[in-house]
């Protein structure tokens, strides 16, 4: 095959994956391919099914903060994902709340724009997931990307998922997504 094999979109350049857990990387490609996912100094390999679908689990791995590239080759053709760290993630969600950006909580609190400014976390990412509910599960996200935290990126954080991602950070000493 020469099409490169596709990830979910979950997977993107400077994702967090979750440590201390087996970790699934699933996507898709030319039925009956065979599929390397390399990351870690590991090695996994699947065979695509009929529906052109594939999944591998990585083993557990440690917290590391050292931006690192995930391959995933399928015959010749392969994509890399870039600058990828492995830490803690974290899911949040709610309603008006968890939309009230950190740019907003820095407009009109000293002490959000002293964190905002203050928002140099490589060790810190954040990817935003709009998706509408669904009453089944979805194999794949609509679009977005992760986002290295940086003063003018965090303003478009959450500021509830930007403040207990930079506290987590800080105390746990690992990279949070």
């Amino acid at each position: 095959p020469s099409v490169p094999p596709r990830p979910a979109k979950i997977f993107s350049d400077h994702m967090v994956l979750q440590c201390d857990l087996p970790v699934p990387v699933w996507g898709w490609a030319e039925a009956g391919a065979t599929v390397v996912v390399e990351f870690d100094d590991q090695v996994a390999e699947t065979r695509v099914d009929s529906n052109g679908q594939w999944r591998v689990n990585l083993k557990p791995m440690a917290a590391n903060a050292t931006g690192r590239d995930m391959v995933i080759r399928c015959g010749n053709a392969r994509r890399v994902l870039q600058d990828i760290l492995v830490g803690e993630v974290w899911f949040t969600g709610g309603q008006s709340n968890m939309d009230y950006r950190a740019g907003a909580m820095a407009d009109r609190l000293p002490e959000g724009r002293a964190l905002v400014d203050a928002a140099d976390l490589n060790g810190v990412r954040l990817r935003i997931v709009r998706e509408r509910h669904r009453s089944q599960p979805r194999a794949d996200l609509s679009g977005g990307q992760w986002q290295v935290c940086s003063p003018e990126t965090a303003r478009h954080y959450s500021a509830v998922a930007f403040v207990f991602a930079n506290r987590l950070h800080r105390e746990l000493n690992v990279p949070v997504g």
